[in-house]
């Protein structure tokens, strides 16, 4: 065994405050920005409970979950979860809740538990107005309808890209590639960004009885580990969807298909890249628990304590940025052992 395996415990305090990279990360998904028309005790005690419902929708990829008779018990308690809260200004209060607390209870439950790896969504909306106007939406619009995406968003827990629309993507992309769905054009366009998912929208503008503001119908397509999906919906509809979609793939529940995977990492040549990737590989949703079988020249072979099948987590690691199978296709080059090498 290499030397600096011997003090690898000491070295990994000193790297903590190195995030691994995964697909993405969502910031804090127990923290929630609660509007409060009131400041009272009764107001306080509602958006607790309002506060949890979105935490539950986030972890648990499943919307509605608050719905759930499992999950009421949570919610009617959901000051004993909280770690601190206080009004940020007048109107606006933030809670921060305990996310071991509420992921054990949910396992507990046998409800899934989505960590913070989370697909970063880049968001091409093609937005039609009622003279007929097209435009796509820009990162830096004013309007409800960025607006409305990013709130959507935040619910859910996906973060989100919107495109600059500078001259760069002018010359890369128009509105006819994503309406016609030219999915060359639209990745091409999209490589800039080093987004895990893109999502495509075609929206048209419809008067909406009582109000200046117009609602929209889209025809929603993503594309997302190598496969493409479309629906129709409003604007919430695209971001639920692609949630719905993410939730398949990175929430686990625990099962009798879960248990110890080995999985063989090379290119690990110092105590740096080591450290990067048993950070990277206990941030996972998937993993419960990360121990070193074997270390062999730049080889390291871990025994992993999984939530979920081989399959799940193999789909979660090709969404990261970490690591990388050699050979995508067929990753497993021993018996019982997924094979990867780090990406240095």
């Amino acid at each position: 065994m290499i030397h600096w395996i011997k003090t690898i415990l000491a070295a990994l305090c000193l790297m903590l405050a190195t995030q691994p990279a995964a697909a993405s990360m969502f910031g804090n998904l127990y923290q929630v920005r609660m509007e409060v028309s009131v400041r009272n005790a009764e107001t306080l005690e509602q958006a607790f409970k309002d506060a949890m419902a979105v935490v539950l929708t986030r972890v648990t990829g499943t919307r509605e979950v608050d719905q759930a008779e499992e999950t009421q018990a949570i919610i009617a308690t959901a000051r004993d979860y909280i770690q601190q809260f206080g009004y940020i200004d007048s109107r606006t209060l933030l809670i921060s809740f305990d996310g071991q607390a509420i992921n054990r209870r949910l396992s507990e439950l046998g409800l899934p538990v989505w960590g913070q790896e989370r697909p970063a969504t880049l968001i091409w909306l093609v937005l039609t107005d009622q003279r007929g106007t097209r435009q796509i939406l820009a990162a830096d619009d004013p309007g409800p309808v960025a607006a409305s995406l990013k709130e959507t968003a935040s619910q859910r827990g996906v973060p989100v890209i919107i495109p600059l629309m500078d001259a760069e993507d002018q010359q890369a992309i128009d509105a006819a590639d994503l309406r016609g769905l030219f999915a060359d054009n639209i990745l091409a366009a999209s490589e800039r960004y080093d987004a895990d998912a893109v999502l495509v929208g075609t929206a048209r503008a419809e008067r909406r009885t009582g109000t200046d503001e117009p609602v929209y119908r889209v025809s929603w397509t993503l594309f997302f580990a190598g496969r493409m999906q479309s629906w129709r919906g409003g604007l919430a509809a695209g971001i639920d969807h692609a949630a719905d979609e993410f939730a398949t793939v990175l929430a686990a529940i625990d099962s009798q298909n879960s248990g110890r995977q080995l999985v063989l990492v090379r290119g690990i040549d110092d105590l740096a890249a080591y450290g990067r990737v048993r950070l990277y590989l206990e941030s996972l949703s998937l993993v419960n628990a990360v121990a070193v079988d074997r270390v062999r020249g730049d080889e390291v072979l871990f025994s992993l304590e999984l939530r979920a099948g081989p399959d799940r987590f193999a789909s979660a690691i090709n969404l990261g940025k970490v690591l990388f199978a050699e050979d995508p296709a067929y990753p497993v080059a021993m018996l019982g052992t997924i094979v990867y090498r780090y990406r240095q």
